[in-house]
């Protein structure tokens, strides 16, 4: 192929590269692990190595797009710990490890550990072998309290926010994390919205939830000015 800026010919790989200021071509990954997430165009493999370059404890990892029942899209990292390395890694490491590195809708929805990523007989990724979706949402270790010890409001909320996402149970929310962090976008935070007007009396517009963008902080704010 031909560049456009030089007019010099070069060979199409297929890898997706940039132009740094200094000259130098800075290499991104292959084309064809590049989708489209809530409007923007990320790469996996991007994401696979800034994983293993910059969390502790990591020596492989895997990042896959997953769909709720409401097409809701999740993204997914499958991570293998680096030998006999025991430390923690949930998600909440992997985001604070990552938030320098990557934009925020490139961070992972999921966090999983496995022993090894599933392999075919060619050597290559075997996708359907990984867990699935709702095997994520059952093994996912909870931050919050347990369900037992939510106030009503913050059941509500858990409820609605399931609901907005296309998940079948609230136990799959966490209080803790982002409406971001857990899959959200502005389309789905509108339907957020939307749910918290029709089904309940609390007076919370969409602005209150991009201010209060944690089902705890949300619940506090509806019983402190909505009551």
């Amino acid at each position: 192929m031909q560049l456009k800026h030089n007019g010099e010919k070069a060979l199409k790989t297929g890898d997706a590269a940039c132009w740094l200021p200094c000259g130098n071509v800075d290499l991104i990954g292959r084309l064809d692990s590049t989708l489209k997430l809530r409007g923007f165009r990320i790469s996996t493999t991007e994401i696979e190595n800034k994983i293993v370059q910059h969390v502790s404890g990591v020596k492989d990892a895997c990042i896959v797009l997953k769909r709720s029942s409401k097409e809701t899209e999740f993204l997914c990292a499958f991570l293998v710990h680096e030998g006999t390395d025991d430390t923690a890694i949930d998600q909440k490491c992997v985001h604070d490890q990552l938030r320098n590195q990557l934009p925020y809708y490139m961070l992972p929805d999921f966090v999983h550990i496995l022993k090894e990523i599933p392999l075919t007989e060619n050597g290559k990724i075997h996708y359907s072998a990984l867990p699935t979706l709702s095997q994520l949402l059952k093994s996912r270790e909870k931050i919050a309290s347990n369900s037992s010890t939510l106030s009503p409001t913050v059941s509500k909320i858990k409820t609605l926010f399931a609901s907005s996402l296309g998940l079948p149970d609230y136990e799959d929310i966490d209080c803790d994390l982002t409406f971001m962090e857990q899959g959200a976008n502005s389309l789905i935070l509108v339907r957020f919205s939307s749910l918290i007007a029709t089904d309940t009396t609390f007076n919370v517009g969409i602005a209150d939830i991009f201010s209060y963008p944690t089902i705890n902080a949300l619940a506090d704010f509806i019983d402190a000015n909505c009551s």
